[in-house]
């Protein structure tokens, strides 16, 4: 039985990760300060074996687990807002950077093989070629996008010539069940929360800018493809379909019901006009995209729904 540990498990993508990886029959550990991810979040398995650890990645990660072995460390803990990173890029750098790093060390103390880092579509710059593949140019727009790929490169480094193979999975826009509503949430979160609750939405804006919507078990898929297959190098996770924000909010006024009342404000700063990613060397091993939005939004609903 595989031991696997899970950074940010009790997070929305993690906790989806940590019940992938429990179906397979994994040992599964989660480490979580529980700054925005919440316990109801973890699965109640974890919990009921003492198997969650309240740990930040930038702190001393003695306490987890101690002196267990690992076979593989997932790490989906870090900082997500990009609006937010504007605001502190150094604490941006220094858990989103720092704490891959950290986390890391860790997984080479403890005898992992395999490390699953979670990246971003903000590594790419505002002008790659659509949908962007793994080698075009990258030109983070950013402080959260430079962040990233800074933990990408450091990664490499540190692990190079280790038994660990590394897996960077660059996601396109997750969406779906236990994505929190926050001032710092996504647009689709947002617009899912608040028109459920019949509550205004502003679109920042002009409402033609475009984004690659995948849904969450999906990537929670790729994950476990990463750690079953012994994946080395850079990965998409994305459907490779530009979908616009107007677009968006029609389809979740479909999937709700009823309209929704949509204001317009000024273009959000650093905010990449069209985004879409290329995933063709993922699905070359294996992995697809199989939940298309219309299905995605319809059991992210059912999802918000069952909480009100």
């Amino acid at each position: 039985m595989p031991r696997v540990l899970i950074t940010g498990g009790a997070g929305f993508i993690g906790s989806h990760v940590a019940e992938a990886c429990l179906a397979r029959g994994h040992e599964v550990w989660v480490a979580d300060d529980l700054s925005t991810g919440a316990l109801e979040n973890v699965p109640k398995a974890i919990l009921e074996a003492n198997r969650f650890v309240k740990a930040d990645i930038c702190d001393d990660l003695a306490t987890v687990a101690p002196g267990l072995p690992f076979d593989a460390v997932f790490h989906l803990a870090g900082k997500i807002n990009l609006r937010e990173a504007y605001a502190e890029p150094e604490r941006y750098a220094a858990v989103n950077t720092g704490g891959a790093l950290n986390v890391a060390r860790f997984a080479l103390a403890r005898g992992a093989t395999r490390f699953i880092f979670s990246s971003s579509a903000a590594v790419y710059g505002a002008d790659a070629q659509l949908p962007t593949p793994e080698d075009s140019v990258l030109e983070p727009a950013s402080p959260y996008g430079q962040t990233k790929l800074e933990a990408e490169r450091q990664l490499a480094t540190l692990l190079e010539g280790t038994p660990v193979d590394l897996t960077c999975l660059r996601y396109a826009n997750a969406y779906g069940p236990r994505q929190a509503y926050s001032a710092h949430t996504g647009f689709l979160a947002v617009l899912l929360h608040r028109g459920l609750a019949g509550e205004p939405v502003v679109v920042l804006g002009d409402g033609q800018q475009t984004r690659d919507f995948v849904y969450v078990e999906d990537i929670a898929a790729a994950n476990l493809l990463a750690f079953e297959r012994r994946l080395n190098g850079v990965f998409n996770v994305a459907t490779g379909i530009e979908t616009s924000i107007l677009e968006t909010v029609a389809a979740v006024e479909a999937a709700i019901g009823k309209p929704i009342n949509k204001t317009f404000g000024p273009p959000a700063v650093g905010d990449v006009r069209r985004s879409a990613l290329d995933s063709s060397r993922l699905r070359a091993l294996g992995w697809e995209a199989t939940v298309a939005v219309p299905e995605g939004l319809a059991k992210t609903v059912e999802f918000y729904r069952s909480r009100r």
